[in-house]
């Protein structure tokens, strides 16, 4: 239990919940005004489940005294504090056959594209890693053949046996026809770039597969920066834009995209702000190779990577301002819709996107065009 402010601080960043209760609990309420303006296919592209192993085997984590901090962050909540908007999200996340579609006939949303909800399998080492992994990926196989007008699956992988994952994710797809594949961020600290998990991005490409990389809360080298005496921004309200950045940042800069230039990642949230960085990162890319230090081995500049090989999605955000940036920068083409059901608010995704002062044409790509051209979807 908690029993300190600094611990109440850290639970509260947990699944970034503190400040935002009430809003998640009433999500996916409609509101006629704003989805009635427009009318589109609407595919939400980042949307969240967990299985009972999954939470199954963070508790045994828990339980064992598990002491690595992002885990500590991101499960106190969910495992130590009881509340009735938290129990609310919990069995939204569990469930796949009732209220979930239910929220989604009354906001207009055809389609969501689901992925197993952040710490994910990241926290486990190798063999229940790949355990709980397959019983995922067999879980959310079976609501896709279920539901099969309704949701898109993503594939867990594990980059704690990378090998294994590259098997994994063409059994996905030959059994269940998963379109995407889902990584949450760092697994013990350690990146995706790491020439050990280059197997699996062997495989996405040839298999036509994307990858979706997901936040979870900031790994150890990080998170004491962003832990003060009164406050904790490790996890949704700051650490999960820094620490996915750094990722796909780190992908940018290793020549993994020189090496696999059919792979693409999907970053949530706008992007993740690297956007909004773009420009400096190319100007002094090139400033620091011309004087003979370069800051990696890839071949071109971090926006031929972002703008030919990234798609960004509007997951969690209801700002105009951020949305236009993103199409400035990227175009209409690269961004998708999602909402992060259970935790953002359906209503306002939809409303958000819905009031965009954008052509029809581009909102129909964003809403859905975008989605059923990269997946490949009729």
């Amino acid at each position: 239990m908690v029993s300190s402010r600094r611990e109440f601080l850290t639970a509260a960043g947990s699944l970034g919940l503190a400040a935002t209760v009430s809003d998640v609990a009433a999500a996916g309420e409609a509101d006629a005004e704003s989805t009635a303006t427009r009318q589109f296919k609407r595919i939400a592209m980042e949307e969240a489940f967990f299985t009972t192993e999954t939470i199954d085997g963070y508790q045994r984590l828990a339980d064992s005294g598990y002491a690595d901090p992002a885990f500590v962050q991101e499960m106190a909540l969910l495992l130590n504090i009881k509340h009735p908007g938290l129990q609310r999200i919990l069995d939204r996340l569990m469930d796949l056959e009732g209220e979930r579609l239910s929220i989604m006939d009354a906001n207009g949303i055809d389609m969501q594209v689901l992925g197993l909800s952040a710490p994910g399998i990241n926290v486990f080492e190798k063999d229940d890693a790949v355990s709980i992994a397959q019983r995922a990926n067999d879980q959310l196989g079976a609501a896709l053949i279920a539901h099969p007008d309704r949701y898109i699956g993503m594939a867990t992988i594990v980059a704690q046996d990378p090998k294994w994952s590259a098997k994994e994710l063409e059994r996905c797809v030959n059994e269940y026809g998963m379109k995407l594949a889902l990584s949450n961020s760092h697994t013990h600290d350690e990146y995706l770039d790491a020439k050990k998990n280059w197997p699996m991005f062997e495989a996405l490409e040839s298999l036509n597969l994307p990858l979706y990389i997901h936040p979870r809360a900031v790994g150890a080298k990080l998170r004491e920066s962003m832990m003060g005496a009164d406050f904790n921004i490790g996890h949704v309200h700051w650490g999960f834009g820094i620490e996915t950045s750094t990722h796909a940042v780190r992908l940018m800069y290793s020549g993994v995209f020189d090496q696999f230039p059919g792979l693409k990642v999907i970053l949530g949230h706008m992007g993740e702000g690297i956007p909004f960085w773009l420009n400096r990162m190319d100007a002094y890319t090139q400033a620091s190779s011309a004087l003979g230090l370069p800051p990696g081995i890839a071949k071109r500049l971090p926006s031929d990577y972002f703008r030919e090989n990234f798609y960004v999605t509007t997951s969690g955000f209801y700002d105009h301002a951020a949305l236009k940036l993103c199409h400035d920068v990227l175009g209409p083409e690269k961004i998708m819709f999602a909402v992060d059901y259970p935790y953002g608010s359906t209503e306002k995704a939809v409303k958000m996107l819905n009031t965009a002062p954008f052509p029809e044409d581009d909102l129909q790509m964003m809403f859905s065009g975008n989605a059923e051209r990269l997946l490949g979807l009729s």
